[in-house]
């Protein structure tokens, strides 16, 4: 059981993962009905989107900036306490957190490939609450 959790979530032994922190770690009420978890991701270039959907979302308006080397991910009705990386795999464990909505940055630089898949696991069922996929380009 890698990290405290079922081999569903950390099928590998806990060496072969890399842990990636949280930055500007937030979270807010959201003003919609909706018990779907998804998870939505930006690159740099989506800042003003990012910023849009959260102003739609929780009737805020946050200026919340996504550097080139970072990726922001904005997680409904969920809150991710841990966030590890291996391979293709990028694996977040959360628990479920109904009407808020979590967004955080985390850092490019790890990422050997180009090609990740985003996993959101519940800590304490083991289940695949969500998932999405993006491409990080590689700087030539």
């Amino acid at each position: 059981m890698p990290f405290g959790y079922s081999d569903k979530i950390f099928p590998y032994p806990a060496v072969q993962y890399i842990p990636l922190s949280q930055y500007s770690n937030q979270s807010f009420p959201v003003n919609f009905n909706t018990k779907n978890i998804t998870i939505d991701l930006y690159h740099a270039n989506q800042t003003e989107k990012l910023n849009e959907k959260i102003a739609r979302y929780t009737g805020r308006n946050i200026n919340f900036k996504i550097n080139d080397d970072q990726l922001a991910l904005l997680i409904y009705q969920a809150k991710v306490h841990m966030v590890m990386y291996r391979g293709h795999e990028v694996v977040m464990v959360a628990k479920k957190n109904p009407d808020h909505l979590q967004i955080f940055k985390i850092k490019k630089e790890y990422f050997y490939k180009e090609k990740l898949y985003f996993n959101l696991y519940d800590g304490q069922t083991s289940e695949r609450l969500a998932g999405i996929m993006t491409i990080i380009k590689k700087k030539s």
